[in-house]
């Protein structure tokens, strides 16, 4: 190849690597991070830039292992909630104790979220930590209508 051939197919070639990078960038420790406090915290349009960018919608917080779709359930934000559903998020991903999704949005209380995750096919018999149900820690936490909304859709107990 000589050096004509190549000046033409710099310009693409120098495209290609920029795409690489920013597809780096978006998935190095720091931008996950920051991508699951994005998530954490309810900012959509990181969370959107992030994900257009490449990062991966399973990320997972280092300290506790918690998806991304985890802490929006478990935070309230249905923006980003269903954006993350939306971008194939799994629905029923457990962290290593159990939890899913739906078994934090029951724990907080979160109905928006736990009927958005619902309407997903989520399991709402899920168990947690120390297998307790989605319904036995709404009730413990004092969540009626997380309750009532979790028995009319058949969850046992």
């Amino acid at each position: 190849m000589n050096h004509r051939q190549i000046n033409r197919l710099l310009p693409a070639a120098l495209a290609v690597l920029a795409v690489a990078a920013i597809t780096l960038v978006a998935c190095t420790g720091q931008n996950s991070e920051k991508l699951v406090q994005a998530a954490r915290q309810g900012d959509i349009e990181t969370v959107k830039s992030l994900l257009d960018a490449g990062a991966d919608v399973e990320t997972r917080d280092s300290k506790y292992q918690s998806s991304l779709l985890m802490w929006a359930a478990h935070e309230g934000h249905t923006d980003v909630l269903n954006l993350l559903i939306s971008n194939g998020a799994e629905i029923d991903a457990r962290k290593p104790t159990g939890e899913t999704a739906l078994w934090f949005a029951a724990q907080r209380g979160q109905l928006a979220t736990l009927e958005i995750l619902a309407r997903h096919g989520a399991d709402i018999n899920v168990t947690g930590w120390e297998g307790a149900t989605a319904l036995e820690v709404a009730r413990k936490k004092g969540h009626q209508d997380v309750v009532d909304y979790l028995r009319s859709a058949g969850a046992d107990g």
